[in-house]
């Protein structure tokens, strides 16, 4: 078997700063492309409602990730963390709203990180409208992240055994990714972990094209070879509910 030769880190890291410089990465970018995050904003722009009404996003920061695809100019943002700057500052499972408030609720990405996924479904389900919708995405795969709150996985039947004991109705639900998508997201963030392109503007040049090409390939992949073996493997879920 021949022999694996690993540089050392600091190298390594140098001859990134090296290839960055070369013409073809000298596009600007300030942005690692990740096939979760990519198909994530396909998803949820494709099941927004077109006319959402009175908008909640939960768990969502400052709630400017994916506001653009809400048309409506009453939307509200909720995060228990005051640092992300949200409209109200509270837990996904103990929500300061009326029942049936809102006319839509969009949570992406939140669900692994509460202890009670289930609380925070029922919450959601009390303060939205009688035929009001729900965007929900949780992830199958992933790597740890905002530890040490991160508690969860949900497959297809884990995620729809949630919504059919808050009584949600599933209008839509759309798998994210597959077997290609999960490699490259995986070693995207682990290349994310080690090489910290955000400290460095020439890391940012490489990964930034390297990222991109990479995350499009691997979507192309399994959008071209899909199979039933591959599809077993997925990112997540992106579901459509209704009150």
């Amino acid at each position: 078997m021949p022999k694996v030769i690993r540089l050392p880190k600091k190298l390594t890291l140098r001859l990134l700063e090296i290839l960055s410089l070369h013409q073809y990465f000298k596009y600007p970018t300030t942005m690692i492309y990740q096939p979760e995050r990519a198909l994530l904003s396909i998803q949820i722009s494709k099941l927004a409602p077109s006319d959402p009404g009175k908008t909640l996003d939960v768990g969502g920061g400052d709630g400017s990730r994916y506001r653009n695809y809400f048309k409506t100019f009453d939307f509200t943002s909720l995060d228990i963390d005051p640092a992300t700057n949200p409209n109200v500052v509270a837990s996904a499972d103990k929500m300061p709203f009326m029942d049936c408030e809102f006319d839509t609720l969009l949570s992406s990405q939140v669900l692994e990180h509460v202890l009670s996924p289930q609380d925070c479904m029922n919450e959601m389900y009390r303060v939205l409208k009688p035929g009001g919708y729900l965007v929900l995405t949780v992830p199958q795969q992933n790597e740890m992240h905002s530890e040490p709150i991160d508690y969860w996985r949900f497959t297809k039947f884990g995620v729809l055994q949630l919504a059919d004991k808050s009584n949600f109705e599933v209008v839509s639900i759309l798998q994210r990714g597959g077997y290609h998508a999960c490699r490259a997201q995986l070693r995207i963030r682990k290349w994310i972990d080690s090489y910290k392109p955000h400290q460095s503007r020439g890391r940012m040049l490489f990964f930034g094209q390297l990222t991109k090409y990479y995350t499009n390939f691997a979507l192309w992949v399994d959008l071209r070879f899909a199979s039933e073996a591959g599809n077993k493997n997925a990112l997540g879920w992106c579901l459509l509910l209704r009150k």
